[in-house]
């Protein structure tokens, strides 16, 4: 694992608003294991990545520096019908939302 990895897990992390010790937490690791992941010192198990998959983490982003899809069973049925309304929107109302989202979200 190079430093890229633990860089690109990092930022997962935060793009889930999520602390060392709670994606830690979901993996079955303590925060100073997920530290050290973020530093990309030691290998993580496929166990950890399969949990913090199921947390939300785009693993295959983490390991390729690729985006994938998320995977609709991990989605609500209320964020499956935010995504359905959005993507009916023109590229103009799409951009305006995106705007409204960016000024109340944290972080």
């Amino acid at each position: 694992m190079d430093a890229t990895f633990g860089a690109r897990l990092k930022e997962e992390r935060k793009r889930l608003s999520l602390t060392q010790r709670d994606l830690g937490g979901i993996g079955g690791v303590e925060a100073n294991a997920q530290a050290v992941y973020e530093r990309g010192t030691r290998k993580p198990k496929a166990d950890y990545l399969w949990a913090i998959w199921l947390g939300g983490v785009d693993i295959h982003y983490v390991l390729t520096a690729e985006r994938t899809c998320l995977p609709s069973e991990l989605l609500s049925d209320q964020e499956t019908e935010i995504i359905r309304h959005y993507r009916s929107l023109g590229e103009q109302d799409q951009c305006a939302v995106a705007q409204i989202l960016s000024s109340i979200s944290p972080g």
